[in-house]
């Protein structure tokens, strides 16, 4: 109804004041979203391209949660070997702990000033 009344020049100028004014709402998305909001496009309306940056931001969301994902399914992947290897350790700190006793009472009994002690008994 506007390209009826209106002359050409007035529609252009009309036209160019609208882009104007959705940069204008792409660049406050924008700093609001704190990411980059693609140009609108196809979107010609607020609402068509408030859907737009609101479908561009779900993307982006499940892009993230997906590397999350992918990230603690490899920190839970190189932990399951390391469990495996802790299993034997605990062994190898046994016979640590019983070298070490051992090497304790030998020193108790060998220590120049307890052989006196033990030797008076």
């Amino acid at each position: 109804m506007f390209e009826l009344c209106h002359p050409p020049e007035e529609q252009a100028q009309q036209a160019e004041e609208e882009a104007v004014a959705q940069e204008a709402l792409r660049a406050m998305m924008q700093e609001l979203a704190g990411q980059h909001v693609p140009s609108s496009g196809a979107a010609t309306s607020p609402e068509e391209m408030m859907a737009a940056v609101r479908a561009h931001m779900t993307k982006e969301e499940e892009k993230r949660y997906a590397k999350g994902e992918a990230k603690r399914e490899a920190k839970r992947a190189k932990k399951a070997p390391k469990a495996h290897s802790e299993q034997a350790q605990p062994p190898q700190q046994d016979a640590h702990r019983t070298l070490r006793a051992i090497f304790r009472q030998l020193a108790s009994a060998l220590h120049p000033a307890l052989l006196s002690v033990n030797g008076a008994r």
